[in-house]
């Protein structure tokens, strides 16, 4: 079942799709625009690989200012930069370059042990 965190009245609820809403745990049924949904589950620290595909160092290497070698950019992100679902994202008021992507992360529900290549 697809489920949600979202931010409604001053709290965190878990939330799932509802006839014309969003029905969170406690039993209450709200409108989509009247929660701010979060990200799926309480961020850390990410440890995150850049320029990890040719293609990718290419199409950044005018904007580059370091030069790229034969493995990725190894960076760290905060846990105050995931957005959730139809969020804006905050550009710094001086910034004179912003790179578009788009990142793709994976929500496995439960631990996973010895699993085979191939299966996973």
């Amino acid at each position: 079942m697809k489920t949600a965190r979202v931010a409604y009245a001053g709290a965190v609820h878990s939330a799932v799709p509802y006839d014309d809403g969003l029905k969170l745990a406690d039993g209450r049924v709200v409108a989509e625009d009247a929660v701010v949904w979060l990200p799926p589950f309480e961020v850390g620290t990410i440890i995150a690989l850049g320029l990890n595909y040719a293609d990718h160092v290419r199409e950044l290497s005018k904007e580059l200012t370091v030069t790229a070698k034969d493995e990725p950019l190894v960076f760290l992100k905060g846990p105050g930069t995931l957005i959730g679902h139809n969020a804006q994202t905050r550009r710094p008021k001086d910034a004179t370059f912003m790179h578009y992507e788009c990142e793709l992360a994976v929500v496995i529900g439960k631990p996973a042990k010895g699993v085979k290549a191939a299966d996973a």
